[in-house]
């Protein structure tokens, strides 16, 4: 399978480990992994720990603010499409993700195009989230082809409930050390 992986940036956050965690299990056994980045930063903190089979693409500098950041996504997006196409599984990670995730969804109803599967991991799930935010995250996870959640809870357990056409399996987290 052909598969990126999209974070914002390659730190030691938890969703960043563990999307890299999963890139090179699935470069390990064959896969075709590439893992898209917002911005660089230090490679010591995570990128040196990927594989070397695993293709690592930036959308672009450290944005300035977060206007750029997000027309950043859609000009990458808008340039890389072909490349997109190709791929099989796009898995978001993180609000960054989960936005790339939603324009690419955009971009592919626009193609009345199937592929690539969209799949959202919500590393959030069961830690205090404003109503604001939850709703938002709510809204996004409509627009994928899957969900992952870290953890069990009582608000999206519901949300599975509600849209059974999301295939949503609880992966709970944990990663090597």
């Amino acid at each position: 399978m052909k598969i990126a992986h999209v974070v914002p940036a390659l730190t030691k956050g938890g969703g960043e480990k563990c999307a890299a965690e999963l890139a090179n299990h699935a470069a390990r056994v064959g896969h075709e992994i590439t893992v898209i980045v917002g911005w660089p930063v230090n490679p010591i903190l995570l990128r040196e720990k990927l594989l070397p089979d695993v293709r690592v693409l930036y959308v672009s500098k450290k944005p300035r603010s977060k206007l750029e950041l997000y027309i950043n996504l859609i000009i990458w997006i808008w340039k890389h499409r072909k490349f997109l196409e190709k791929k099989d599984v796009v898995h978001c990670h993180l609000s960054y993700g989960t936005i790339f995730g939603f324009l690419l969804k955009k971009w592919r109803s626009f193609k009345l195009n199937r592929v690539p599967v969209i799949v959202q991991t919500n590393h959030s799930v069961g830690a205090p989230v404003s109503f604001l935010r939850r709703r938002l995250q709510s809204f996004l996870a409509k627009q994928c082809d899957a969900l992952a959640l870290i953890a069990s809870d009582e608000y999206w357990s519901s949300f599975a409930m509600k849209h059974p056409k999301i295939l949503t399996k609880i992966i709970f987290n944990g990663i090597s050390q």
